[in-house]
């Protein structure tokens, strides 16, 4: 067995044949790496599809980084984003023995678990293989069991992708824009997660926790006794991909509402339970004879955080509500790097996007048009989105194209309808106001505390002859203006969270007094209609 060294010296050897073969001397010198003289060197392909070959002859670990980064419109060009979409995991079927890989794992015992194991591969991917089994009382199951020695092979190219990516944002600019590393590290994240089958086997433990109740939703089971981190044993699904138009008819399937329960599916994944299939190409998704649908393939999930989904609310509420200032404003709390060139254009490209849906039938509105429009002005505005938010992008043209597939009449934005009306009401709910209320009063007394000290610092300064005041003529008007709403708001604030705890004070008393000759009901009536005229006013006071 190689030490990890050795096999970074033999992954070297092999990455600048590569890469000499493809034209990129120039990194390598920057590496201060010698091309080998035997080499033939191809340069009469286009700079971007030497890059796609590179990668391809690199093996699966750089496949799947260039797989990752075709979904990345707000870093990379659109010339080098086609390129690589067309990356193919091209694997075949490693010679391997599953009864002793089954030893191994589980003992010798392992073969009281089963009635019968085909040991001939019925499926090869970059990191496993899939064989199908029969367990003893019957069930039929598949095995996912991972390749051998493909953890050491990731963790070398993950070394050596380390190594070139400090080269190239040290030495080439366009690296350093698009934060190479940082995308690296996602990628890398990513990987190691998609690695761990313990992660996995959560992850469908997770996905069926969410759908327990749901009657159009099925979720394969797992089989943890016969399950760890390299094996992964679990329910055998008995239907087709979703796009088998012969299958659908074989059991009398609507293909209509086959399409639109995938897409209701796919958007309560995001938008209910903020725990979303980061791959849901047809091949992921499956039909059941029974009309059900079931994701498999959860290696790879996305994940969107309490406070993210928040924002992820407010993108949405803005775009039904047409309000591209608020966008622009939550794009930019959403991003990891911003350096806007021109802020009119982005306005003006965000406004344009919106007079797309507004002119545009719901018939003939793609959401994977809008999509790409969207990625494009990220890209040409610099900026770099969060990966959750990339990967949801990437998730509904997935998902999109499938249902279009079957009906191609389906709209995203129609079935997003009632997850807006419920956010709506939430939001004006007095459970929901109060608690904002009470965020505010301790957001506004954590200011008051710090008020003391920071007026002692100005008066020491003061006294000190040490405070100065700088203010450009041309900022006066805006600065004064920011005070003055700043000031407004703070006052309508105040006068809100107080009248929110004070409602709750009368909702939560026990006492009788001179509210028991009041209709309880009008006090909350008219509580509730002034809440939601201070915070309509508060919202239209915004920039």
């Amino acid at each position: 067995m190689f030490s990890k060294q050795q096999r970074k010296i033999k992954r070297i050897s092999e990455f600048v044949a590569v890469l000499s073969k493809y034209g990129f001397k120039d990194i390598l010198a920057r590496m201060n790496v010698s091309a080998p003289s035997t080499v033939e060197t191809i340069v009469a392909d286009s700079e971007y599809s030497r890059i796609r070959k590179a990668l391809e002859e690199l093996g699966p670990t750089f496949v799947k980084l260039g797989q990752t980064l075709s979904n990345r419109d707000d870093l990379l060009p659109k010339e080098l984003i086609q390129e690589l979409q067309r990356l193919q995991d091209k694997v075949d079927v490693y010679p391997m023995n599953i009864n002793e890989v089954l030893e191994d794992n589980f003992g010798p015992e392992y073969k009281d678990s089963f009635q019968h194991i085909n040991t001939e591969a019925l499926a090869a991917a970059s990191i496993a293989q899939i064989y199908q089994a029969t367990l003893s009382r019957g069930q039929h199951v598949v095995l996912k069991v991972k390749r051998p020695g493909i953890e050491h092979t990731i963790e070398t190219d993950l070394l050596l992708m380390k190594d070139v990516a400090r080269v190239l944002t040290q030495y080439f600019e366009f690296a350093e824009k698009i934060n190479l590393i940082q995308a690296l590290n996602a990628f890398e994240k990513s990987l190691l997660t998609e690695l761990s089958f313990v992660n996995e086997r959560k992850n469908i433990e997770r996905l069926a926790q969410n759908f327990k109740d749901d009657t159009k939703a099925y979720v394969p089971k797992v089989y943890p006794y016969l399950s760890n981190n390299e094996v992964l044993c679990m329910e055998f699904i008995d239907g087709a991909k979703i796009t088998d138009n012969g299958f659908h008819n074989m059991h009398g399937l609507n293909v209509r509402q086959l399409a639109q329960n995938g897409l209701d599916l796919y958007l309560k994944q995001i938008l209910e339970h903020g725990f979303f299939h980061a791959d849901p190409h047809a091949g992921n998704i499956m039909t059941l004879s029974d009309g059900r649908i079931a994701f498999i393939d959860m290696g790879a999930m996305g994940e969107i955080y309490q406070s993210d989904r928040v924002i992820l609310e407010d993108l949405i509420l803005h775009l039904v509500a047409r309000n591209p200032a608020k966008l622009v404003e939550i794009l930019k709390r959403m991003a990891v790097r911003i350096d806007v060139p021109d802020e009119r254009k982005l306005h003006d490209d965000i406004a344009n996007i919106l007079n797309m849906v507004n002119t545009s039938s719901l018939e003939d509105l793609k959401i994977t048009v809008l999509l790409n429009k969207f990625k494009e002005i990220l890209f040409e505005n610099k900026i770099i989105m969060p990966d959750y938010f990339m990967l949801l992008v990437r998730g509904i043209i997935l998902i999109e194209s499938v249902g279009r597939t079957l009906n191609p009449d389906i709209n995203i934005v129609k079935s997003m309808e009632p997850y807006v009306t419920s956010v709506l009401q939430k939001r004006f709910s007095p459970n929901y106001l109060y608690q904002q209320g009470i965020t505010k009063l301790s957001e506004l007394g954590d200011d008051l505390q710090n008020v003391p000290t920071e007026m002692r610092q100005i008066l020491k300064k003061l006294h000190d002859g040490n405070l100065s005041v700088q203010v450009k003529n041309d900022e006066t008007r805006k600065f004064n203006a920011t005070v003055e709403k700043g000031v407004t708001n703070l006052a309508m604030a105040i006068i809100l969270s107080a009248l929110l705890l004070s409602l709750t004070l009368i909702m939560v008393s026990n006492t009788n007094s001179i509210l028991s000759d009041l209709s309880f009901l009008m006090i909350l009536g008219w509580s509730v209609l002034l809440s939601g005229f201070l915070v309509i006013r508060l919202l239209r006071r915004q920039p």
